[in-house]
């Protein structure tokens, strides 16, 4: 790649103690990763009717993805006690696994994942992204792609390039591996579009409350 990711991270990303386990029928990684480790493997297959039909992220938000930002990091400097602060899972898929490698055990043995075999395996593990194999061009079918989550991570880039020191919390992840982009497409529907919207009385209700 470049856009800066094998400069930030180095050559491998390596997330030690992820756990792997069954989501409903599919095998997922989750683990814990900073926001702009994540933001910078990742990158959002948006639709667009002219350039990129098969794309499956709606357009951005920039002013929320901004504030979105914002929350997270600022959050470095808040007391959990009084406003505690905390992200939904962020879910990528690995659609090209030889970015990705999982090794189990102490003497590393890789295994070869994928998240549709069928297969039901319990485990902990050491997630590598391999971060100088990952193209900077990444437009189009991106090699992990951002099924939920792309507002979290979107201004993550403009955030290092304004202010390369920059700290970022972590938050919890879970990755998908090797599902193909109409999978992927169809758990992007039944994430987002099964959703039942919150009463805002009671949303108003909480932050009397609070």
């Amino acid at each position: 790649m470049n856009n800066g990711i094998v400069e930030r991270f180095g050559r491998e990303i390596v997330i030690k103690e992820v756990l792997v386990g069954k989501n409903l029928n599919v095998q997922v990684i989750r683990g814990f990763a900073t926001l702009d480790q994540l933001a910078f493997i990742s990158a959002p297959d948006v639709y667009n009717q002219l350039t990129n039909a098969l794309g499956t992220q709606r357009d951005p938000d920039l002013n929320h993805a901004i504030q979105v930002l914002d929350y997270a990091i600022t959050s470095l400097s808040e007391e959990p006690e009084t406003s505690p602060r905390a992200f939904p899972e962020i879910i990528l898929n690995a659609r090209d696994k030889s970015i990705v490698s999982l090794t189990i055990g102490h003497n590393e043995n890789e295994i070869d994942f994928s998240s549709s075999s069928g297969e039901e395996n319990f485990f902990t593990g050491t997630l590598t992204i391999h971060a100088h194999l990952i193209d900077s061009d990444r437009d189009k079918d991106p090699q992990i792609s951002r099924v939920d989550g792309n507002h979290r991570l979107l201004m993550v880039a403009k955030r290092v390039e304004d202010d390369p020191e920059e700290v970022f919390p972590s938050v919890p992840f879970s990755m998908f591996v090797g599902l193909t982009a109409d999978q992927e497409r169809a758990l992007f529907r039944d994430i987002n579009g099964e959703q039942k919207s919150m009463d805002t009385a009671h949303l108003d209700t909480i932050k009397l409350r609070l």
